[in-house]
Order: structure tokens, then C-alpha cells, then sequence
């Protein structure tokens, strides 16, 4: 092998390396990083869930107010 083959295979291997330790790094940053969405969506649901049934409160006190019967679903049609 000549000189310059050895210093092209040994300036590609180095890059390799640092490809891959740059993509592990990467890597464990973009997993922290879901990590922390996750568990901030699961705050949000809560909160929306507790908004829902606060919600539901004030839409049952406005009808006792009004005075009008409850909303009711609609029943499906007999066949």
C-alpha cells in the first residue's frame, strides 16, 4: 500500500467514527427530547380533561338558571 492510499483510508475511517459518535449524541438528545413532550402532552390532557368537567359544571348550572329541561341525545329511529 502506498502512503497516500494508508492516509485516505485512515482520514475515512476517522470520519466514520465521528459520524457515528456525533449520531449517537444525537440521538440520546432526540429521545430526552420526546421524553419531555410526552410527559408534557399527558399534563395537557389532564388539564383539558379538568376544563371538560369545570365546563360541564357551568353548562349545567346555566341550565338550572334558565329553567330549560337538559339536553338529552338524540334516540335512534325504530326500524
Amino acid at each position: 500500500m502506498t502512503p497516500e492510499l494508508i492516509g485516505i483510508v485512515a482520514v475515512g475511517v476517522a470520519l466514520a467514527g465521528l459520524v457515528l459518535v456525533s449520531n449517537r449524541e444525537n440521538a440520546r438528545a432526540l429521545r430526552a427530547g420526546m421524553k419531555d413532550m410526552r410527559d408534557e402532552m399527558r399534563d395537557m390532557r389532564a388539564e383539558m380533561k379538568s376544563l371538560g368537567e369545570r365546563m360541564a359544571r357551568i353548562e349545567g348550572m346555566f341550565e338550572g338558571f334558565l329553567r330549560r329541561p337538559p339536553r338529552r341525545k338524540p334516540e335512534p329511529a325504530a326500524a
